[in-house]
């Protein structure tokens, strides 16, 4: 009876970085009136999120990760008036 023997391969990932910021500054403008005045940045660090390694050992690209996330870094700026 021939003998298998089944191998785990245990791939070790980076965990995944998305670090957000928003500040933003309130102007009084009489009354209950305001204005706000923000700044949003979503990956502000752009920080690249790399795939998972490639797991077919017949692949030449064998235990390498080839693919990003597509995750990039956005900004947006905003001035809200409230009443």
């Amino acid at each position: 009876m021939p003998f298998f023997a089944a191998v785990e391969v245990l791939c070790l990932t980076e965990a995944t970085a998305q670090w957000d910021l928003a500040i933003f500054k309130n102007f009084a403008l009489g009354g209950t009136q305001k204005l706000q005045l923000r700044a949003e940045a979503f990956n502000f660090i752009n920080h690249p999120n790399l795939s998972g390694p490639e797991t077919d050992i017949t692949n030449p690209n064998f235990g390498r990760s080839r693919n990003k996330d597509g995750n990039r870094r956005d900004i947006q700026l905003a001035l809200r008036y409230m009443f």
